[in-house]
């Protein structure tokens, strides 16, 4: 698990069938996200759960600089097998019949950095493939324009 903002330091060794190199010199590296970020289970990508295994799905926004404060629309999104939800302004997922044109924003405002924060806890169940997007788009006009100015992220769940 990595952060942003955060720098690391590693060190390499390289082994194959003639042996092992010595360690490399000290290096850094710099992970900067930016905007969205959805997890599952606090991973990223394609997470693979079982029946009856706890999910969280957690939602931040990071690294918005210089954009702070521009007035955006924040959309979660999640196909759960053939149905489509969206997250509402009450925080309550609303089922919708994947027109994007259906589904509304979940806040309209000011672009700020906030931290992992919980948008569904659950059990996974039933089997099948659940998707999930979190998505930032301008200008804030409560349109999800998918080909306009947008950062998205997406997690995908497999539930065997």
């Amino acid at each position: 698990a990595v952060s942003a903002d955060t720098t690391y330091y590693y060190r390499v060794k390289a082994v194959n069938a003639a042996g092992a190199s010595s360690f490399s010199t000290s290096d850094s590296g710099f992970i900067g996200v930016v905007g969205p970020l959805i997890t599952a289970n606090g991973l990223v990508g394609d997470v693979y759960l079982n029946i009856g295994d706890p999910v969280t799905i957690a939602g931040q926004m990071m690294n918005i600089k210089p954009y702070a404060g521009v007035e955006v629309d924040w959309w979660v999104v999640a196909l759960a097998n053939s149905s489509w939800y969206y997250l509402d302004s009450s925080m309550q997922w609303t089922e919708f019949n994947g027109n994007l044109s259906n589904c509304h924003p979940v806040y309209q405002g000011g672009l700020f950095n906030f931290p992992a924060t919980e948008i569904l806890n659950t059990t996974a169940s039933p089997t099948g493939l659940y998707k999930f997007w979190f998505a930032v788009d301008y200008p804030m006009d409560g349109i999800l324009n998918i080909d306009g100015p947008i950062l998205v992220d997406a997690v995908k769940v497999t539930v065997q």
